[in-house]
């Protein structure tokens, strides 16, 4: 969470002033920046400071206020989105800054003639906002904004809630147009050392949020590990062409090594589809193991380049399941029985059983379920057993929050570690 700007109020009005002046004279005399901008809800007012300033016909291609909800799926219509009730939020904002940026391309795409030399390069910026500010009726929800900023490197968005009857609206509207103005000079600074940015004019008490989604995973991938994003986990969508840090994952993980994917992984996500219903998936790498340290930016990237095309994955930094599920929440795990075992074992919790109890309560108490596959166990005499959820001491509070899945749906006598040894044995 970063907090930037005075709570000072904002009155500048549709006449850019001072740093936004500043700012926007800047960005038009660069002639390198191109930009498409759409913003709902409010924020309109910065296309008027971006207008009124000479040299705006060299920066703006296009300036869009979707107000109504058709317009709004007009102009994501590429992706295909439906609108519904809930419009202010980082995934819109997102989606909106997308839509520009594909519109900016198609526009300097248009007219270009190859044979007279190599197309102008430009910086194109797609723009996206959404808001819900004050209005002259009683609202029930917050005071929030959202602005992304969609570039040829990746997309970031910036969001805030704000105070309720601290600011009128038209104080909100110039708040939420700095705003705009401050993801795009962010933006812009990217990969340069960074200076001054614009004050937003947020209260000391209003937090602004930044989330990335990068194009490159591995840049992404990268910073993670280098701890350089303040972040527990990261998102890689199954075609491998963004990562994000904004966790919006719900749904079924498997976490593992996978080192490899194999078809045992498979077919247990497939048995615990069947048994909970959920039809949404992730595979969660943890990159930090308790006793091999933490896996290398190309180690991690060629384990994550197994599931292109096939799933999402997800990165954490947590070795423990208890803890990949504290961030998590609501989401169900899938676990192998010796998995079960770990996350059942008293030792692993500082407070021992009553914390363990305790910890696993409340995850359940959010929905969180752990289903767990049985495994083959070779006993001394020779013979084998099959080792079910039914094989393990579940304390009566977690019950309900431990699904076996049946042996019926599930058993795959092969691990990982078996199968690295036979690629050994075929490359030697």
């Amino acid at each position: 969470m970063l907090a930037f700007g005075s709570g000072a109020p904002l009155r500048m009005g549709y006449e850019a002033k001072g740093e936004v002046r500043d700012f926007i004279q800047r960005l038009h005399s660069d002639r390198s920046t191109k930009l498409v901008l759409a913003t709902t809800g409010a924020g309109s007012r910065v296309l008027a400071w971006l207008l009124n300033e000479p040299g705006a016909s060299t920066t703006i291609l296009e300036g869009i206020v979707p107000y109504n909800r058709r317009a709004l799926e007009n102009l994501l219509r590429p992706a295909r989105t439906k609108v519904g009730a809930g419009t202010v939020n980082q995934e819109m904002s997102a989606l909106m800054a997308e839509a520009c940026y594909h519109r900016g391309q198609e526009y300097l795409q248009e007219g270009l003639d190859v044979s007279k030399g190599p197309p102008p390069q430009y910086r194109l910026l797609g723009i996206g906002a959404t808001a819900a500010i004050s209005t002259t009726r009683e609202r029930k929800g917050t005071n929030r904004f959202w602005v992304s900023v969609a570039t040829k490197e990746a997309i970031h968005s910036y969001g805030s809630v704000l105070c309720k009857g601290t600011r009128t609206r038209a104080e909100e509207d110039e708040l939420v147009s700095r705003a705009i103005l401050f993801a795009m000079e962010r933006s812009l600074q990217e990969g340069k050392e960074s200076g001054r940015l614009m004050t937003i004019g947020l209260d000391t008490s209003e937090k602004l949020e930044h989330l990335e989604a990068s194009r490159d995973p591995g840049t992404l991938v990268t910073k993670f590990l280098k701890g350089e994003m303040r972040v527990d986990s990261v998102l890689i969508d199954k075609d491998g062409v963004t990562a994000s840090e904004h966790m919006q994952f719900r749904g079924l993980v498997l976490p593992g090594s996978f080192n490899p994917l194999h078809i045992g992984h498979r077919k247990l996500v497939d048995a615990a589809k069947r048994i909970s219903g959920e039809q949404h998936v992730a595979y969660e790498l943890g990159v930090v193991n308790a006793d091999k340290g933490r896996l290398s930016a190309d180690e991690t990237l060629r384990r994550v380049e197994q599931f292109r095309g096939e799933s999402q994955v997800i990165l954490t930094m947590k070795p423990l399941v208890v803890e990949k599920m504290s961030i998590l929440p609501g989401c169900s795990f899938v676990a192998g029985y010796d998995t079960a075992v770990r996350i059942l074992n008293p030792a692993y919790y500082a407070g021992g059983l009553e914390e363990m109890i305790h910890e696993l309560s409340e995850k359940a108490s959010v929905g969180s379920r752990i289903f767990v596959a049985g495994r083959t166990e070779q006993l001394r005499n020779g013979e084998s057993k099959f080792l079910t959820l039914r094989d393990l001491d579940v304390p009566n509070e977690l019950n309900g929050m431990f699904v076996e899945i049946p042996e019926a749906l599930f058993r795959e006598d092969i691990s990982s570690t078996q199968i690295r040894a036979q690629r050994s044995e075929a490359d030697a």
